[in-house]
């Protein structure tokens, strides 16, 4: 009898397409079971069964290569109702170079910093720009409460040329966007080619792949909120800070935000101008999810020197002049 797979092997449509669909797979030993069982299947051929030493399995194949523009303009709204950035290429002739990828020259990489100024400019004339870090799978079953809980406080009290901008990513981002009460000013930024699935908000393709978008997310926000988090949000906290921007970590929720992974030891010190409740409340195990969410977002608009309901919580920087006062009156 034919394998059950004779039937696709045998036709050159269904292996392309395939092909194509599968061509992002992680490779597998060609001596693995999994192998074998796809060979049994007919399936010999697919593209992350062409094992070499250069490309090992468990590696991805390279990426299609990224359009010329970093940042488009935003064209018509996609299926999920969000304005989404198009981009040219695509068609049969550019999947038929993904065909031979060590024909292609190698696409530089464009400097990160060059590349979230960019950004920035198109965030629609933003004034402070917000970013939130977190994990695509929360762990603590707080990180998303947390996340909308600050979104409706900051989307409210922040003046409309302010910027909220996440990664795209499932999670206490993704629950954040969907909690702004105003989704225009919320801005996504994904991959060339791909959309953050979140039905607000406006999707911006600027990265040709994660590596990139988490170093440019690190470096186009005034104030990062971090919430969970592994090596990568510890790896944007750490960027972020030394660039001198806010960082606010939701340290109760866990993670990179509380320390671990190599998170920048000042971002987890409390600046001399916030409150010393307001900062505990970040921490607390024992405050409720409104209590720590709204301490974050009192620190984050009296950085933004916008007061919430409870401005006396806390006071903005003082100017160098009042410092050096206060200090003397103290002396």
């Amino acid at each position: 009898a034919a394998p059950p797979g004779a039937l696709l092997a045998s036709s050159p449509v269904a292996q392309e397409a395939v092909r194509r669909l599968l061509r992002h797979h992680p490779k597998l030993h060609p001596e693995s079971s999994a192998a074998a069982e796809f060979r049994r299947l007919g399936l010999g051929s697919l593209p992350f069964l062409e094992f070499d030493v250069e490309q090992p399995w468990g590696c991805f194949l390279e990426e299609p290569s990224p359009p010329q523009s970093p940042v488009t303009s935003f064209g018509a709204a996609s299926p999920q109702g969000l304005q989404h950035a198009f981009l040219p290429g695509g068609g049969e002739g550019h999947e038929e170079e993904e065909e031979a990828p060590t024909q292609q020259p190698t696409a530089r990489r464009a400097d990160p910093s060059e590349l979230a100024a960019s950004v920035r400019d198109s965030l629609g004339g933003a004034g402070i720009v917000i970013c939130v870090l977190g994990p695509s799978k929360c762990h603590s079953q707080d990180s998303e409460p947390l996340a909308a809980a600050i979104a409706r406080l900051l989307s409210q009290a922040l003046p409309a040329p302010a910027a909220l901008v996440t990664g795209g990513l499932a999670g206490p981002q993704r629950a954040f966007a969907r909690a702004c009460r105003d989704d225009s000013r919320v801005w996504n930024l994904v991959v060339y080619g791909q959309y953050s699935d979140y039905g607000v908000g406006q999707d911006l393709e600027c990265c040709q792949d994660q590596e990139e978008r988490c170093a440019v997310m690190a470096r186009v926000g005034d104030v990062y909120v971090t919430i969970e988090g592994g090596p990568g949000v510890a790896q944007e906290a750490r960027v972020a800070a030394e660039r001198g921007a806010l960082v606010v970590p939701l340290s109760r929720s866990g993670g990179a935000s509380a320390g671990m992974f190599d998170f920048p030891r000042s971002a987890l010190s409390k600046p001399e101008w916030v409150h010393e409740e307001d900062w505990a409340l970040l921490g607390s195990q024992d405050a409720t999810v409104e209590q720590s969410a709204a301490a974050a977002a009192r620190i984050v608009a009296a950085y933004a020197a916008v007061p919430l309901e409870q401005p006396q919580q806390t006071q903005p920087p003082p100017p160098p002049a009042a410092s050096a006062a206060a200090a003397s009156q103290r002396t």
